[in-house]
Parts: C-alpha cells; structure tokens; sequence
C-alpha cells in the first residue's frame, strides 16, 4: 500500500459552525473526497463541504486521491476532483475510481474544458463537470441533486 504525506491529505472544517459541526445542511454526514492540484480552490471547495454540513478529505493530487480511496474505499460518499493536474489526471482518477467499484457522486471541475472533453469526462464517469469559478453554494447544490439522482435511480429495477 502507498504511504500518502501527511502534507497531501487534510481533513477540513475549520470554520463550521457548532450547527454545521453536528451535521445539519444539504451534505450532512457525507465525507467528501476533493481533490485539486491548486491548495486555494481546493481549500475553498473544502470549506463549503463542511459548512453544508459534510466532512471534507484534501488530496493534492489525482495520485494521492487513488491513494486516499484505494485504502479505505468505503470511507468516501462522493468525490469532487480537478481534471488537468500533473501525473494523475481527473479524468484517470475517476476511471480508475469507478474501476475499483466506487458507485458514489463523481464531480469533476475544469476552468477550461471543451464540449468534446465534457463528454468524454461524463463516459468515464463523472456525474458532472462543473466550470471552475461557479459559486460555492451552487456547487453544493449540484452535489446534494446528484445524491439525490443517485438515491432515486439507486432502487429502479
């Protein structure tokens, strides 16, 4: 097994609420798997996970995020990745993810993605690709529909 640094990997809710903290809002009780090369936008996404009420993981990259998961894959509800970092991209980390049997919400984030990556993103297995630069509160949103989506289709037989 892969020994990920400590460096790379962070638990988040440093500015929840007691509210937030007893898993109150749209992600309570999910833990949240994000995973972006750049700290900022990473930090960012992490903090609105846990102000919604879920429990944020930090990667630094698409290699310590298969790290993250290959080790405990149960222990992730739904994951919120970059697509252009070095090494590992977003678009393997999800293929390889859904490889390894992960059948929960896959959102990934792009500032530059063209119509024919979106598409080629969503056949990998993303549930959405979302731009780079939506609001917190609508990327929030976006995960708490798709868990939705997930749970109705979950018991269609």
């Amino acid at each position: 097994m892969k020994q990920v640094p400590h460096s790379a990997v962070k638990a988040v809710a440093p500015g929840a609420s007691h509210e937030e903290r007893l898993g109150r809002g749209p992600l309570s009780g999910m833990r949240v798997l994000v995973v972006d090369d750049d700290r900022v936008p990473r930090r960012i996404i992490a903090n609105a996970v846990a102000k919604a009420g879920g429990e944020a993981v930090e990667a630094e990259d698409g290699t310590a995020g298969l790290a993250l998961f290959s080790a405990a894959p149960a222990a992730f509800d739904a994951t919120i990745t970059d697509f252009v970092m070095p090494g590992l991209d977003g678009a393997d980390l999800v293929h390889a993810m859904r490889a390894l049997g992960f059948a929960g919400p896959l959102i990934g984030m792009s500032g530059t993605a063209s119509a024919a990556q979106i598409i080629a993103w969503k056949l990998a297995g993303c549930d959405e690709v979302l731009e780079k630069g939506i609001s917190m509160a609508e990327l929030v949103n976006e995960l708490a529909a798709v868990c939705r989506r997930r749970a109705r289709t979950r018991f269609i037989v």
